[in-house]
């Protein structure tokens, strides 16, 4: 092993000895030379990790573009199905509206009481009626500022029968 020379000493030696400079010139490449294959070594892992990571996350692109593929088929599918059920609840409302009797809170207009609950219906008979508070009135003509009530007739022994009610 050689002594340890400090550069002040190594730059002022005697050029004469040439053997010396050049040992220590030979020491010092050998030293350059470890440093650069452990440089080296140390590159060749750092890339062989970049190759294992870069596949690592060929990986993860490939899983993430599935998922987005999944994704957008069920939002899609997620979509018809939402279009699909508010059509078939707006038809079965509008079914339900038609075949249902409208019940309407007025104010008085003169033929019919105010706050009364008035729709157009049906009497007892089948007739058309329109409907205050469950009793059968006749629709109204154009010049009518009252509701008509529908009697019925008489029993055969005289007895006086309500007025026809309405149908729900």
């Amino acid at each position: 092993m050689l002594e340890p020379v400090d550069l002040k000493t190594l730059l002022n030696s005697d050029a004469s000895a040439p053997g010396i400079i050049a040992l220590y010139q030979r020491a010092m490449q050998h030293r350059t030379n470890e440093a650069m294959n452990g440089l080296s070594n140390r590159l060749d892992q750092i890339i062989v990790q970049a190759e294992k990571n870069g596949r690592a996350q060929g990986r993860q692109q490939a899983a993430m573009i599935a998922l987005t593929a999944v994704l957008a088929v069920a939002t899609i599918v997620y979509t018809v199905t939402t279009v699909y059920a508010t059509r078939e609840t707006i038809q079965a409302q509008q079914a339900s509206a038609g075949s249902q009797s409208r019940i309407e809170y007025i104010r008085s207009s003169g033929a019919v009481p105010e706050s009364a609950a008035v729709h157009m219906g049906v009497d007892e008979k089948g007739v058309p009626a329109v409907c205050v508070n469950g009793t059968a009135y006749d629709v109204p003509a154009l010049g009518d500022v009252r509701l008509k009530e529908r009697p019925q007739p008489t029993r055969p022994d005289g007895a006086m029968m309500p007025v026809l009610r309405c149908k729900d």
